[in-house]
């Protein structure tokens, strides 16, 4: 008899006891926690007793893998929303990352070494606002033997918002009027509405670009708009009256 000493990176070993001359194959066919499975499959004759076998490992890595959804419609096709991935160090983030996202809302990461991270919005979708918190993802090794663990995460974010409302020189609102919203190019945003005392609210309207606010009717009694009323979307909820 053989004896086959097969040792892995750390130079832990297994002993098994084969017959001289003849020809084996050897296979992995399990890994511990965190290291990739070696699909190869190594022939091997032993032709003195006590040969050792060397055999390397590779770790695992992961990826972060993430979706962007709007946190109203829940619809998904956020696209160019630009995140920065993080480690933290003490109180300090470190960017070691960028994810963007695509026509779908996805974005992935490039491969990572395992561990805690963090991203966070830097850019949003148009139509959107920034979401500036650190959300933490607990990327792990696992014993599956895979060399890249796809970490899937979900964020959303808010849409802008402006309330549109009609009213009279005393502030008191006002129905009947018909209204829409054009860009600066003439083409229509907002289709024709009409006032009904209540705001018209309007979302995902890009944030610092003017939009221009045209009454097509007004109300009986009331003078309407003098020309095309121009507003820009700030912040969170943006009023035009």
């Amino acid at each position: 008899d053989a004896v086959l000493t097969v040792t892995d990176d750390y130079g832990l070993s297994n002993t098994v006891r084969l017959y001289l001359g003849q020809q084996y194959y050897l296979k992995e066919i399990r890994v511990p926690v965190g290291f990739v499975l070696d699909e190869e499959v190594y022939p091997i004759v032993l032709n003195h007793e006590n040969e050792v076998l060397p055999v390397m490992d590779h770790l695992q890595k992961v990826r972060i893998m993430l979706q962007k959804k709007d946190s109203k419609s829940g619809k998904s096709e956020l696209k160019d929303a630009v995140f920065g991935v993080y480690r933290k160090e003490g109180d300090e983030y470190i960017q070691v990352d960028e994810i963007t996202t695509d026509e779908k809302g996805q974005g992935s990461s490039g491969e990572l070494s395992p561990g805690i991270y963090y991203f966070k919005e830097v850019i949003p979708p148009k139509g959107y606002l920034v979401d500036p918190e650190y959300h933490e993802v607990k990327a792990y090794a696992d014993d599956s033997g895979k060399a890249v663990i796809d970490c899937s995460v979900e964020v959303s974010d808010d849409p802008t918002e402006i309330e549109i409302i009609k009213t009279d020189g005393n502030g008191n609102p006002l129905s009947g009027a018909w209204f829409h919203v054009e860009d600066k190019e003439g083409n229509i945003i907002e289709a024709k509405w009409q006032s009904d005392g209540n705001p018209h609210v309007i979302r995902g309207l890009e944030e610092g670009v003017t939009y221009y606010l045209i009454e097509d009717e007004g109300v009986s009694g009331y003078f309407p708009l003098k020309g095309p009323q121009a507003f820009t979307v700030s912040g969170r909820l943006t009023t035009v009256k």
